[in-house]
């Protein structure tokens, strides 16, 4: 199959089977990446740190906040400072997700935009521990 001006056309390079099959996986995959967009989304309606820092890693900037002027910052209390193994911004890999990109750190929790299946979310004593990450 192929793409002209919008439109599919089958080229009879792969089975109906087979194409069925593709598609199903490109479909799991981009729902799967549209779930952790979603998920990403209540995290910033719940988040409880500066708002600026947060937009500013989605969108792969490192911010470390606070900017005194969203509402959530007013109410900000001093948090103890965690190890940072992985720099924001940086490339990263793991075994089961593939490449991504650092994204944030809250607290004990580490957020990793990969490549191929979204936004995840990692406690990072435990990504430490079981060594799930490495630098690329």
């Amino acid at each position: 199959m192929w793409e002209v001006d919008g439109e599919v056309r089958w080229t009879g390079a792969l089975s109906l089977a087979e194409a069925l099959r593709a598609s199903a996986t490109e479909t799991e995959r981009e729902d799967e990446v549209e779930r952790s967009r979603l998920e990403m989304m209540r995290r910033y309606a719940e988040h409880i740190g500066c708002r600026r820092s947060f937009l500013l890693s989605y969108f792969g900037q490192s911010y470390r906040g606070p900017c005194g002027r969203c509402d959530n910052d007013e109410a900000l209390v001093s948090q103890p400072s965690t190890v940072e193994p992985f720099a924001v911004g940086g490339r990263v890999t793991s075994e089961r997700w593939g490449e991504g990109t650092v994204q944030r750190y809250d607290g004990d929790q580490l957020t990793v935009l990969f490549d191929d299946h979204g936004y995840r979310d990692l406690l990072l004593p435990l990504v430490l521990e079981r060594r799930l990450l490495r630098s690329v």
